[in-house]
């Protein structure tokens, strides 16, 4: 958690002293998740992904953002038509902060590769309806990719997926890993340029 605030409050410190142009935005929008190691396919669990940040543009072409996401992630087992399937749940809520370096094409398209920095803040895990006791790493850090489609001055559609680095955990001795996509709108606020 220190690790947490310390990056945060350090990149906004940079960002006020140094930017040539900031803006903040509120984005809002689901992921679509599954966590690999679990003997559970496809993104069948859906959760929220919202927040706000800021983006810091160094020109045209090249700009930082920084956001404070709630992001709920995990899986959880879709019965099949004859297939006996054992109701399995995981539900990861965390409080993270995506760090995302972008190329902008043209002022309407870009794309965008990065860090996020998880900590989780509630986990529910279940196997037929009764709870499971884990022991899942407090943190997690996602390898990001990012595209954004500028639909208004304001107004953005971003796909984003991210995926677990290190083991968040074990599952009948498998290791478990974060996989998501994330489908969002995100809105521009504000500009303050130097």
């Amino acid at each position: 958690m220190r690790l947490f605030l310390s990056i945060s409050l350090a990149l906004l410190f940079l960002t006020q002293v140094n930017a040539q142009d900031i803006r903040a935005v509120l984005i809002g929008g689901i992921n679509m998740a599954q966590v690999d190691g679990d003997n559970i396919a496809g993104f069948n669990k859906f959760g929220l992904n919202v927040g706000g940040g800021a983006h810091w543009f160094f020109n045209d072409k090249f700009s930082l953002n920084f956001e404070i996401l709630f992001a709920q992630k995990g899986s959880s087992s879709v019965p099949v038509a004859g297939v006996v399937i054992t109701p399995t749940k995981f539900k990861l809520n965390y409080a993270e902060v995506p760090i995302l370096f972008n190329y902008h094409d043209k002022g309407k398209v870009s794309f965008g590769a990065g860090l996020g920095i998880g900590t989780l803040v509630k986990e529910e895990i279940s196997i037929n309806g009764s709870p499971l006791q884990s022991s899942l790493a407090r943190q997690d850090i996602t390898i990001l990719l990012d595209g954004t489609v500028k639909l208004t001055e304001k107004l953005s559609f971003n796909l984003r997926y991210g995926y677990s680095i290190f083991s968040i955990g074990e599952y009948q001795r498998r290791n478990l890993f974060n996989n998501l996509f994330s489908v969002r709108l995100a809105y521009m606020l504000t500009s303050i340029k130097n």
